[in-house]
């Protein structure tokens, strides 16, 4: 019969169940490496049968949500910045590319005025002027911006950890250096120029504890664009080390969680408070229960 099919909606792999399929393995397997601190064996355990089952293998397999520079079909970034321009970049991003002669910082931020990199300081109330900050780079806030939901860089980062801590086949090295390879090529940064930044001795894998921090890092890199993933598994890794801004107003802490919203304390009292209690208070400074590093 003619007419639309449901295919026609899947806007990431248009009705391919076997992308759906090794997607659906990838997100179990970065389900289940977020145990790796509360539940390790069953993290071992979930995190070998996601991979032996078939996770992405390519960054052709990747989800990407792609926006379309049609005036309507834009990336949020791209629209926000439409009616208002003041998105800066972190300081402590843009001081961490620059520690490591990171060739994603023309990527990830733009000069500022004097052409220059700088990032804006967190919980600081006097905030530099906009002018004299990077804003979001190019890439990242144009019409047609890709949004990441979980890429072959990450599968690859989460491999590395999983065969550094014995979980899975391969060596966690190579897998490390793939995983940069693979994010650095994503955003467009020239082979010769991955191939410099991975041999710097900063950058050339550790092993060990040094290598999962390694791995870490460099995945908290490469989730710029992706916040949410980015903060968990900061909460889950505590890469990087993160200080309160100096204006910070949670009691000088930096949040681990989301607050239940009100309208939902005023409608369901009852179950929130049963399900709050459960969980230490589940304030903003009570850690998720998979949060205990």
């Amino acid at each position: 019969p003619s007419g639309p099919r449901i295919s026609d909606g899947d806007l990431l792999y248009g009705g391919d169940m076997d992308q759906w399929r090794l997607f659906a393995n990838s997100l179990r397997l970065r389900m289940a490496m977020r145990l790796s601190e509360v539940a390790p064996g069953l993290a071992a355990t979930e995190v070998a049968d996601a991979i032996s089952a078939g996770v992405f293998t390519s960054s052709d397999d990747g989800a990407i949500l792609h926006f379309l520079d049609n005036g309507v079909d834009v990336h949020p970034i791209f629209g926000y910045e439409r009616n208002r321009d003041d998105h800066s970049i972190s300081a402590t991003l843009v001081d961490s590319l620059k520690s490591f002669n990171d060739p994603r910082l023309p990527i990830y931020a733009r000069p500022n005025q004097a052409g220059e990199y700088v990032g804006t300081p967190h919980g600081d109330a006097d905030n530099p002027p906009l002018a004299q900050v990077s804003r979001i780079g190019t890439y990242f806030s144009s019409a047609a911006t890709p949004a990441v939901i979980l890429s072959y860089a990450e599968v690859l980062f989460l491999r590395a950890e999983a065969a550094e801590r014995g979980w899975a086949p391969g060596a966690a090295g190579d897998l490390y250096a793939e995983a940069i390879t693979a994010t650095m090529t994503d955003v467009g940064v020239p082979a010769a120029d991955i191939a410099t930044y991975l041999a710097q001795p900063s950058v050339q894998y550790q092993g060990g504890e040094a290598g999962l921090n390694q791995i870490w890092f460099q995945k908290w890199i490469s989730l710029y664009g992706n916040g949410p993933e980015a903060y968990a598994e900061w909460r889950r890794t505590g890469v990087p080390h993160l200080e309160p801004g100096p204006d910070a107003i949670n009691d000088g802490l930096i949040p681990v969680r989301l607050p239940y919203p009100d309208r939902e304390l005023s409608l369901n009292a009852q179950a929130v408070q049963a399900a709050m209690a459960r969980q230490g208070g589940a304030t903003l400074n009570s850690p998720v229960w998979w949060d205990v590093r």
